[in-house]
């Protein structure tokens, strides 16, 4: 079991404590369940607070209480867990209209909102192959309204399968997802794909690659205004040189 409790202080928002609670409970060798319960907060951005003409300056922080179950096991080499949680937040930070039927959107506090999620995750190793597979549900809704919480998809989905051949490793992976809303819209689904390669030298020198959105997917996550779609990063690709004392 574990028990934790946290004080921030700000000059903005003034003092806000949170706490968390967990406990374990072994089923059998194999199974494990795992609930837990705390509080929270989430600080409203600068860019939320002060960008020019969209800010708003009156925003009061994020708070939230959530319950979450994990059943947890490892079978047959293959380590999985599916995880159930509920937040209720209050003072949730979401794009709205400044009045009803206004044109004029700002970051805003929505009252209340409820999200409950079911989240699956898979892992396993054999013969130097690596692969790791999850799958979230997500229904988040504005308790005043009903409506869906914008910039949160409903479903997603990330699958990683990677091999290492001494001191070589490259992977190949894809994240995909569903019916993310934003602005009162439905944005169109997506799945973008990309690899990942690293050669070790030695136990402090490596070098990496990593090629993401390896199809030059054009896909949308979020919209600038009611029409027009903010523009996401096509096909990029990153080396790092990495050395450690």
């Amino acid at each position: 079991s574990a028990i934790s409790v946290r004080n921030d202080r700000n000059s903005a928002y003034g003092s806000i404590s949170n706490y968390s609670l967990q406990q374990s409970f072994d089923l059998s060798e194999q199974f494990e369940i795992v609930a837990s319960y705390g509080s929270a907060f989430k600080a409203p951005s600068f860019n939320d607070l002060y960008w020019p003409y969209s800010g708003n300056p009156d925003l009061a922080p994020e708070e939230s209480k959530s319950f979450e179950l994990s059943l947890r096991a490892n079978l047959d080499d293959v380590d999985w867990q599916i995880n159930t949680y509920q937040t209720k937040t209050t003072n949730l930070i979401a794009w709205a209209p400044i009045s009803p039927g206004s044109s004029t959107w700002k970051p805003s506090n929505i009252n209340k909102a409820t999200l409950k999620g079911v989240e699956i995750e898979l892992s396993r190793e054999w013969d130097n192959y690596i692969l790791n597979a999850n799958i979230d549900y997500l229904d988040a809704q504005n308790d005043k309204t009903g409506k869906f919480l914008d910039d949160r998809a409903r479903a997603s989905a990330s699958f990683e399968l990677g091999k290492q051949i001494e001191n070589f490793y490259i992977g190949v992976d894809v994240f995909a997802e569903h019916s993310r809303f934003d602005r009162g819209k439905t944005l169109p689904d997506y799945s973008l794909w990309g690899l990942t390669a690293e050669y070790q030298f030695s136990d402090t020198l490596s070098i990496s690659g990593r090629l993401d959105n390896l199809f030059n997917k054009k896909y949308v996550t979020n919209v600038t205004s009611s029409n027009d779609p903010y523009q996401n990063e096509g096909r990029t690709f990153e080396v790092s040189l990495e050395y450690r004392f």
